[in-house]
């Protein structure tokens, strides 16, 4: 991410992708929303190969009409990108869900951020995801996806900029390697004592 000035971690990456490639089923996509840039960041975890192998049933995603499709150029950027425009307080019954639900019947994949906004801290996820679930033809896959600290390799607010080396400073940065390291000697210790039992 960022010309590999900062790291990526995923676990059960392997999920993903296996659910990904199954075209058996819909797959719906659901994550947590702390930065602005959360998509498309998160399909980093993909690689080349797998994104373009793939890359036909790339995720469609619901995104804020008054943020996303203000102007016509913004509306052609992110119409480019499969982002369906969703009012918010308009609720679950809009043309926007109407088309992820066609997009499902479709076997295709959805991925949605049930909070509804960026947000901090978890809050209550909206109903959308249920009629998603509910309304899909075919009864499709459902993974959720945690995403952290991606809130650190983008500004929280304008002017938006990447920040690089995760944004930590030079303490933060000396503490992280002190922890490991401690982290380290103190596995040979454990694992000296386990082999005396």
């Amino acid at each position: 991410m960022f010309s590999g000035l900062n790291k990526l971690t995923v676990e059960n990456r392997e999920t993903f992708v296996n659910l990904l490639e199954d075209r058996s089923k819909p797959l719906i996509t659901i994550s947590n929303h702390r930065c602005t840039v959360d998509d498309p960041l998160i399909w980093a975890m993909l690689t080349f190969p797998e994104f373009f192998k793939n890359v036909s049933r790339f995720r469609y995603t619901l995104a804020a009409h008054n943020i996303c499709f203000t102007k016509p150029s913004h509306t052609y950027f992110f119409s480019l990108g499969k982002c369906v425009p969703i009012v918010r307080g308009e609720g679950i019954f809009q043309q926007g869900m109407d088309y992820c639900i066609e997009k499902l019947n479709e076997f295709e994949w959805v991925h949605i951020y049930p909070e509804g906004k960026v947000t901090p801290v978890p809050i209550r996820i909206k109903w959308g995801v249920a009629r998603l679930i509910m309304e899909s033809k075919h009864a499709p896959w459902v993974l959720p996806i945690w995403v952290d600290g991606m809130d650190s390799v983008w500004a929280k607010k304008a002017p938006y900029y990447p920040i690089f080396g995760q944004g930590k400073t030079e303490v933060e940065r000396r503490k992280e390697i002190a922890d490991f390291i401690q982290e380290c000697l103190y596995n040979v210790k454990n694992k000296k004592k386990a082999i005396q039992v």
